[in-house]
């Protein structure tokens, strides 16, 4: 809805195919409230899991400033998919800059987890706490750096990471980067 100020529009379908109901904004910029940092601030990039430990749907999302140089994640929360969001924090995950991210919760053990391009120089994943607000610190680096990174579990057990080379708003074909060396012991 053009009608409304920038920030994240939420939209719902009975399956993929559509048709697409638009639900409202979940969350505007002018939500978004930081303790020291002039807004307005640019959301991009949401990505919504459902948390069943606390019966609640987070969603971070990259959160800037007009300049490009704030580099953090933003956190929110709602009790409902469709219903607005509230700001809870922003942060930069393990003390680290996060441009392009993702979220990943395993369906095994409920575990999310939160991939970034660090600071566009490597990817970074990071186990997030049981509520998912925040960062239990770095598990994988993976270098070079990609972006559009989606997690996924196949049936067989084994994860894969698809993600897209830097290159903007040009097309580039999908990657599935290979997974970093393991460390002897």
């Amino acid at each position: 809805d053009a009608s409304l100020p920038h920030g994240v529009n939420c939209y719902s379908a009975p399956d993929l195919a559509g048709p697409w109901r638009f639900e409202g904004q979940a969350l505007g910029h002018l939500d978004v409230r930081v303790d020291g940092v002039p807004g307005p601030f640019i959301i991009e990039r949401p990505k919504v899991l459902y948390n069943p430990h606390t019966a609640t749907f987070v969603m971070w999302f990259h959160l800037d400033d007009q300049s490009y140089r704030y580099r953090h994640a933003g956190v929110a929360t709602s009790l409902a998919a469709a219903d607005r969001f509230k700001f809870v924090r922003s942060l930069q995950p393990d003390g680290l800059p996060s441009l392009d991210m993702s979220l990943f919760r395993d369906p095994l053990d409920d575990q999310a987890y939160f991939i970034r391009s660090v600071d566009n120089s490597y990817i970074g994943i990071s186990r997030l706490t049981t509520d998912y607000l925040d960062s239990m610190g770095m598990i994988s680096r993976h270098s070079p750096v990609f972006e559009g990174m989606a997690i996924f579990r196949h049936t067989n057990g084994t994860l894969y990471c698809v993600s897209s080379h830097l290159t903007g708003w040009r097309p580039n074909p999908l990657k599935v980067p290979s997974p970093p060396p393991r460390r002897p012991g």
